[in-house]
């Protein structure tokens, strides 16, 4: 090899300089046109790739068939003023640059991008607030800059039987925020999947709450965050009675449902039987349901229950969620401040559980899934076959176990007794820790929560419970026959299922409460405008689910996508660690100091001034007061004890931080320097010995 390199070494000094220079300048360009495919490609080593496309948007992209355009508005004075919007133009159009690279189809790119700065008194300042752009003044001049996304399909020409022409269809990102930054592909593309769509698929909603606000007078209030993102993308329809009910639909959703129409449970029924797909959040306590039973109805006076875990056909399906205790967890659990006025005392809130992705099965549809927060979710068991047989004599019993529960009157029907037919597997999506067990909702439905008495009264039982799982398979119905009363239904097939036709596809949670606004969204007001900011993939959860039930091509890879915080896990272990030798001596502290503040104010009530005065008097008064100084210098030792103790365990938790976060950040440099060194000395110890 060196005999050859010596070769073409003699044989370069042979030729001119010319030709040195032309046999240079060759190459140069040979290499070039070599690397030319490369040039487009990218190293991305962020986590999740946050630097580059996700493969679900770029296989999207690359199987496009219309043509789009993306036009950033964007004002000169934000984006030269405002160094931070400055450079998020810059990776926005870099972004967006991507996008339509990716979309070459047949040599032709279908995603184009223009940028459009409206300047003051301009005709495109009119064109913007035209299209419905919002503007902002940053300084006080009040002169208003732009920095919106308009994202356009352009309209077709040429129009077949299979594909219809189309006018040309905008939506608009009205203005991004700064925080909007991490989630802007999955913007932008959920925008050219809705324009993309000929039709959007078809979901029936039943429920005794209103995720889509209410109804009548009060239509339109107090929409769900999660459910708002799912209309965009889907048709649904709230159904209260079997009339309403289509059996064509592509998808039931029974969220925390309070079935009272016998008939409707019939058509779901024999809808699942023929091969449905049901998305089903079962909740054996409802958080959100106000307390008081008169306040717990909807604007069309439907009584919110408590509970809806007895819903009859997870009997069919084998499976039981106890209404009477929810799942706790001590490696999930949420801290929670139960302190009372300004002292804070941070305690395990057992049943709000805050899951990470080595909880979630490594499968669809919660692979892309980074985090989920539940409230007071409870356990789903798979019963054995024995159990599955249901006789009027068990739904009795049923009835008196789940007296609590308010949310399906229909266990006293006479229901079929063919509850062995079928197969059905269950796939857990879902887990608890090995620490965990179930505790009685005792400890959590009286206000304020008991929870410190719910944590001394915690014991893990070394095994873990399904709070999420994926059913398919096929199963008995419900119903020996069709209902006598049961009126004309034209969706419905004309004859009596009396068991699986085709497989049925579910999704069961058992818990409800993880889809209202506050456990993963939240809220600021951004000049008069309120904005969301997702901190936990619950709504991500329910959109990936939908998708994957109906079976449309979505987007679940980029919802998720910088979603959460990535704690370090082995720093985790050792925060809760820190926090477990401290906490058992702060807990005795705390009930020290309770108990001197009782004494006190005891001691305090009973000092009365005489009017009579004498020297028995007088002592008594002396002996009182210096009990009072006692105790509250015990008082002022106690909160001083708490203080350190707090300063010990954050003294402690931070010194596990600062090790950890130097080591990572220290690991790279020493390993590449410690490559180069070990190189450098077979090298040099490679040149010794051949010398």
């Amino acid at each position: 090899m060196r005999a050859r390199w010596h070769a073409i070494v003699e044989l370069l000094s042979a030729l001119s300089f010319a030709k040195q220079s032309l046999l240079v300048v060759l190459a140069f360009f040979l290499v070039n046109v070599a690397i030319l495919p490369l040039s487009e490609r990218k190293l991305d080593w962020t986590a999740d790739g946050l630097s580059t496309l996700s493969p679900e948007a770029i296989g999207f992209l690359q199987d496009l068939d219309a043509n789009f355009r993306l036009t950033l508005y964007a004002s000169s004075k934000l984006v030269r003023e405002v160094p931070s919007y400055g450079s998020f133009e810059r990776r926005a159009l870099a972004l967006l640059e991507e996008m339509s690279r990716h979309s070459r189809k047949d040599g032709k790119r279908h995603v184009s991008v223009n940028i459009v700065r409206p300047e003051p008194f301009s005709e495109l300042e009119d064109e913007a607030l035209e299209q419905g752009f919002s503007s902002v003044a940053i300084d006080q001049s009040g002169e208003q800059v732009f920095f919106g996304l308009q994202i356009t399909r352009l309209a077709s020409s040429s129009a077949s039987a299979a594909v219809p022409a189309r006018e040309e269809q905008n939506l608009l990102l009205p203005f991004l925020l700064l925080d909007k930054e991490r989630s802007l592909e999955y913007e932008v593309m959920r925008s050219i999947v809705e324009l993309a769509r000929s039709s959007k698929p078809h979901v029936t909603l039943i429920t005794s709450l209103e995720p889509l606000g209410g109804y009548g007078a009060s239509a339109g209030i107090g929409v769900w965050r999660s459910f708002q993102a799912l209309s965009a993308d889907f048709d649904i329809d709230t159904v209260f009675v079997s009339e309403d009910f289509d059996a064509t639909t592509d998808l039931v959703i029974l969220l925390h449902p309070r079935i009272r129409d016998r008939e409707l449970l019939y058509a779901v029924d024999q809808y699942l039987l023929s091969g449905g797909r049901a998305l089903l959040f079962l909740d054996p306590y409802y958080e959100s349901a106000p307390l008081a039973s008169q306040s717990r109805t909807s604007s069309i006076g439907v009584t919110i229950p408590f509970s809806s875990s007895n819903f009859p056909l997870l009997a069919r399906w084998g499976l039981k969620i106890p209404s009477d205790s929810v799942v706790a967890d001590e490696k999930h659990a949420m801290l929670i401040d139960s302190g009372s006025g300004a002292r804070i005392e941070p305690v395990p809130h057992l049943a709000w559980l805050q899951f990470d992705e080595e909880a979630l099965a490594d499968r669809e549809p919660v692979r892309k899934i980074k985090n989920l927060i539940l409230a007071s979710a409870g356990a789903i068991l798979q019963q054995d076959e024995q159990i599955r047989e249901r006789s009027e004599e068990t739904g009795e019993e049923n009835n008196e176990e789940t007296s609590g529960d308010e949310g399906n009157a229909l266990t006293g029907d006479a229901y079929a007794d063919n509850a062995n037919t079928g197969s059905i597997s269950v796939a857990p999506l879902l887990r608890s820790s090995a620490n965990s067990d179930l505790l009685t909702l005792g400890f959590f439905m009286s206000e304020p929560p008991e929870l410190l008495q719910a944590y001394e009264a915690f014991s893990a039982q070394n095994s873990r419970h399904s709070l999420a799982v994926a059913l398919q398979g096929s199963f008995g119905s419900l119903f020996a026959e069709r209902p006598d009363d049961m009126k004309a239904h034209p969706s419905l097939a004309s004859e009596h299922l009396s068991e699986s036709s085709k497989d049925f596809r579910a999704i069961i949670v058992s818990d409800a409460d993880f889809l209202n606004d506050r456990f993963w969204v939240e809220r600021q007001n951004f000049l008069g405008e309120e904005i969301y900011t997702p901190f936990s993939g619950n709504g991500a959860f329910l959109l990936d689910a939908v998708e994957w039930l109906v079976g449309v091509e979505g987007l679940s890879g980029l919802r998720s996508r910088g979603v959460g915080d990535r704690p370090l896990a082995y720093l985790e272990r050792m925060r809760l660690r820190a926090e477990g030798r401290w906490r058992l001596e702060q807990k005795a502290l705390n009930d020290k100091l309770g108990e001197i503040e009782q004494r006190l104010l005891e001691l305090r009530s009973r000092e009365q001034p005489s009017s009579e005065g004498g020297a028995a008097s007088q002592d008594t008064n002396n002996d009182g007061e210096r009990l009072v100084e006692s105790f509250t210098q015990q008082l002022i030792a106690t909160r001083a004890a708490l203080r350190k103790i707090q300063r010990a365990l954050n003294r402690d938790v931070g010194a596990i931080q600062t090790i950890v976060r130097v080591f990572h950040a220290l690991a790279m440099p020493l390993l590449v320097a410690l490559f180069f060194l070990v190189r450098f000395w077979r090298r040099r110890a490679g040149n010794t010995s051949s010398v």
